[in-house]
């Protein structure tokens, strides 16, 4: 790697091309840590940023068209018979069948971010006798895409380019399981949508004549109780990292591209966002939600009720959380030197007064536009106030996060509640 970069600073955008070319031939170069020290140079303004990424794209192409072609060429029989010498065997083969045949040429676009697969991407796209005009389509938009990230992530982090290696390092196998699973459930759903369609179709006639219940609020509780399982999930996994002092890095990448964007003339106008979740505005926000039960549910003795455990047990919540926290680490003897309190308690408390208040009004409300002004609304609310609580350093972006997770459980969880509730109370009253 010293050696590429001396002759990088030497020879730059033809010593990248190169790079890039030859590790996609398959040649083990680590091309994601010289990308990250290309987008160094350029932000020391030794290399031309649009200039970079072309080359390394154009590299990155090239070397995959020439893995294409020696696919196209010799096809299947010869690797199956001689890939196991260059680390194309049998087993390999069969695992990018199979990612082809289910995921097609958009494949390609996400190869690249997969180590060890973006080296047979090539091979196998000739082998399976792919167009070579759909090839260079998606390999092409891929490759601007991957080179186009960790170049544009180097030029923003700058002196500390080097953070990348070690994110991915850490982070690329949890990338790779999302990027599957969310591949995986496309492709399901694709493949199987008229057999999804006829089950939620038996499912439903099946509830309204068995169980005689409202199939629409079974089907809110069901995806009220998934959200509350995931929310806890991450919680869970956040309290672990914090203590386990994993966020530094994650901290460190996010607060440079953070400062890359905002700049202090922002103040003012993050200053006033802050207001937003001042106890004047949430104050203001749960009147205005008491007003609208008021006039508008059927079920307001219950929804007022729900309301006030909502607030007063949330706060407790807050400190319970925070009680919790500090006994993990007098226990465990783990200590956090020079860091707020872990989560943020008072985005916690806006995720659940700005989040029940959109639920409430979207749940008596029918026009379907409006539902979704009120989402986009909250969620701007709350993404503008956890950036604000990150520009006054009130809290790092690893508590932002922990408190939207800590405040979406307490939300979820009272929402459950009070649907559960209300489907009782519907069942009680029927019978009478």
């Amino acid at each position: 790697m010293d050696d590429i970069i001396h002759l990088l600073d030497q020879y730059g955008y033809v010593i990248l091309f190169l790079s890039l070319m030859l590790e996609l031939i398959a040649l083990p170069i680590p091309t994601e840590p010289l990308m990250s020290y290309v987008g160094f140079l350029t932000y020391q303004h030794q290399m031309n940023v649009i200039l970079s990424v072309l080359s390394a794209a154009f590299g990155s192409f090239c070397g995959m068209s020439v893995a294409y072609w020696i696919g196209f060429k010799l096809g299947y029989p010869f690797f199956n018979k001689h890939g196991a010498k260059i680390h194309m065997g049998p087993e390999r083969l069969k695992r990018m069948e199979g990612l082809f045949h289910r995921y097609g040429s958009q494949f390609l676009l996400i190869t690249c971010f997969i180590p060890g697969v973006r080296h047979l991407s090539g091979y196998f796209a000739g082998i399976s006798r792919m167009t070579y005009r759909r090839f260079s389509i998606f390999s092409g938009i891929g490759v601007l895409i991957w080179t186009g990230s960790f170049i544009g992530l180097g030029h923003l982090l700058g002196p500390q380019y080097d953070l990348i290696e070690r994110s991915i390092k850490k982070y690329m196998v949890l990338i790779v399981a999302l990027i599957v699973l969310v591949a995986v459930a496309v492709y399901l759903v694709k493949r199987h949508l008229e057999s999804i369609k006829w089950f939620i179709v038996k499912s439903a006639k099946m509830i309204y004549s068995s169980y005689k219940i409202r199939f629409r609020q079974k089907l809110l509780i069901t995806s009220v109780v998934v959200l509350f399982i995931v929310f806890v999930s991450v919680s869970v996994g956040l309290i672990q990292d914090y203590f386990a002092h994993d966020f530094g890095d994650f901290n460190r990448i996010f607060l440079l591209v953070f400062w890359k964007i905002f700049s202090k003339n922002d103040a003012l106008y993050m200053d006033d966002v802050l207001m937003l979740a001042s106890p004047y505005a949430l104050m203001t926000v749960m009147a205005g939600t008491l007003i609208f039960i008021s006039l508008k549910s059927a079920d307001r003795d219950l929804e007022i009720w729900i309301s006030a455990i909502l607030v007063v047990g949330g706060i407790t919540y807050i400190e319970g959380m925070r009680k919790l926290f500090a006994w993990i680490g007098s226990e465990f003897h783990w200590t956090i030197t020079g860091v707020p309190a872990f989560p943020n308690d008072e985005l916690i408390l806006a995720v659940i007064v700005y989040g029940f208040c959109a639920f409430i009004i979207s749940r008596h409300v029918a026009g379907h536009l409006f539902k979704l002004f009120m989402l986009i609304l909250v969620l701007w609310i709350l993404c503008v106030l956890g950036l604000s609580g990150i520009f006054f350093s009130i809290q790092p972006p690893s508590g932002i996060i922990a408190g939207y997770m800590f405040g979406a459980v307490w939300l979820s969880f009272m929402v459950l509640i009070l649907e559960i509730w209300r489907l009782i109370r519907w069942n009680v009253r029927r019978r009478n």
